[in-house]
């Protein structure tokens, strides 16, 4: 059954039968404590299972980078403390530079969490963890600290090249 829900997915979002996915992992995101897949076809998350949507079906969200290739990475971890995992999309997206910050293409390093709610995938959270822009680049740090309920993000201060506290536009 799941590799008809696979099919399924392909055909729906005329996705090719040799087309493998970038991300491939299993874990217990939805429903029951049943671990599901989760894939990443270029800019789309999927999710199915057996258990999931009774093994009936998937869900399939874009995820919002311009490229397949600005996906950088996808884990999951429990964020919230149920028993359930939750989708982390660290990724980069790219936007014109504003006038205040000169000419070019600022690229933004973010992490967007989702999670599995009602059968559907929603964006619970969503971070810039880094920026650059002509050369210059900030970063900043990401903890996962595990706590008595999920774990705990804790964001710092990473480091700068080319800015400094004057020169940041």
């Amino acid at each position: 059954m799941q590799d008809q829900l696979l099919a399924l997915y392909r055909r729906d979002r005329k996705v090719g039968a040799n087309e493998a996915p970038r991300f491939d992992l299993a874990a217990n995101v939805a429903e029951d404590a049943q671990n599901e897949r989760i894939l990443v076809f270029g800019r789309d998350l999927v999710v199915f299972g057996k258990g999931f949507l009774r093994g009936t079906g998937y869900v399939a969200l874009g995820v919002g980078f311009a490229d397949a290739k600005d996906v950088l990475s996808v884990t999951t971890r429990d964020l919230t403390g149920d028993g359930r995992a939750e989708i982390l999309v660290r990724g980069v997206l790219h936007k014109k530079a504003p006038k205040e910050l000169g000419t070019g293409t600022v690229e933004r390093e973010v992490l967007l969490v989702y999670a599995v709610e009602d059968g559907k995938l929603v964006r619970i959270f969503g971070a810039e963890t880094g920026m650059s822009l002509a050369g210059n680049r900030l970063t900043s740090t990401i903890a996962f600290v595990p706590g008595a309920r999920g774990t705990t993000l804790i964001f710092g201060a990473g480091s700068s090249v080319g800015w400094d506290e004057k020169t940041f536009p």
